[in-house]
């Protein structure tokens, strides 16, 4: 990843003064599934059909750990181990209620859910989209696959075929450890402690 030094050293700057104002893969590894951690932050990215049935689901918990659950790998039991010991979860848009519908679980009654995009549209609030890819450019942080982003139906039917499948991982997975970087980013620029994620916690 590369970043713009000198909007790296805006970012360390003060606190806006919005935030100044707010009083307030197709396995689960060994470290998910065998290991007690403590505490942790989970972001997810999903992807689902028309239909509203989900196919891909890509997670992180830091930029080493991370993975996607696909397949029969895809399923309630493994969804609800991924949020073992998490307190926080960050997605972009409506993944958790997806995630809710499809698999039957409760996540928001169990952790604090933090929508990136409802933030960014509070931080933010001249940008001129509010689309991840244009806030990784923003931060300087560069990504191999840009085609589905113009057509997410591409990305549907490029899952179904076996031959163009890994593109479509690499797209979900960038989408996933992009987005921690952009929260990053924009956590440090603005100054945004826990205490100012609770007045977005769903």
């Amino acid at each position: 990843m590369k970043t713009n030094r000198n909007a790296t050293k805006r970012a360390s700057s003060q606190p806006s003064k919005r935030i100044t104002n707010i009083r307030k893969n197709q396995r689960i590894g060994k470290y998910i599934a065998n290991k007690t951690h403590e505490k942790k932050e989970l972001y997810v990215d999903a992807e689902w059909f028309i239909a509203q049935r989900m196919y891909l689901l890509g997670y992180a918990y830091n930029l080493r750990q991370y993975g996607q659950l696909y397949g029969k790998a895809l399923c309630r039991e493994n969804v609800r181990n991924l949020l073992r010991n998490v307190d926080t979860v960050y997605f972009w848009w409506s993944d958790i209620g997806m995630l809710e519908k499809c698999f039957r679980i409760s996540i928001r009654n169990r952790v604090r859910c933090i929508n990136l995009l409802k933030v960014m549209h509070y931080i933010e609030p001249n940008a001129i989209s509010y689309k991840l890819a244009h806030f990784e450019s923003l931060a300087g942080i560069h990504r191999k696959t840009m085609e589905y982003k113009s057509n997410i139906w591409t990305l549907h039917r490029d899952w179904k075929d076996p031959q163009k499948r890994q593109r479509a991982l690499l797209y979900n997975m960038e989408d996933v450890l992009n987005m921690l970087r952009v929260k990053r980013y924009f956590w440090k620029k603005h100054g945004i402690t826990r205490e100012h994620e609770d007045m977005f916690s769903m």
